[in-house]
């Protein structure tokens, strides 16, 4: 714990690129005070099935961090930030094309449910 999910479409997926930005993700949240380095798991699904809409971008990126309770909102803003600026990278050529929708959420779990 924590957990980095990434859910990108197929249309943007670039498989080469996969564990170097989970790599990216994982040591870029380690540097925050309170990120316990050797716990961050960090994976990635390409989502083959999907729909957009219409007048919407044609590809899509998806970060979420899940990070047990406690953490202050300006932290977590900071996470989010900060992971959100490493997709923007990855996928610089789609962004500048507006080629694709980037998203970022911080997700709290709850220490009396999260079993390990």
């Amino acid at each position: 714990m924590p957990h980095i999910k990434v859910d990108v479409s197929a249309n943007a997926a670039r498989p080469g690129r996969i564990k170097p930005l989970l790599a990216d993700l994982a040591a870029r949240l380690a540097e925050f005070d309170s990120i316990e380095s050797k716990a961050v798991k960090a994976y990635l699904n390409v989502r083959e099935h999907f729909a957009m809409n219409a007048d919407g971008r044609p590809a899509f990126a998806h970060v979420e961090v899940a990070l047990m309770k406690g953490r202050s909102a300006e932290l977590r803003s900071q996470i989010a930030d900060a992971m959100r600026e490493i997709i923007v990278a990855e996928f610089a050529e789609k962004v500048s094309h507006d080629e694709i929708s980037i998203t970022v959420e911080i997700r709290e779990m709850d220490a009396e449910t999260y079993r390990r």
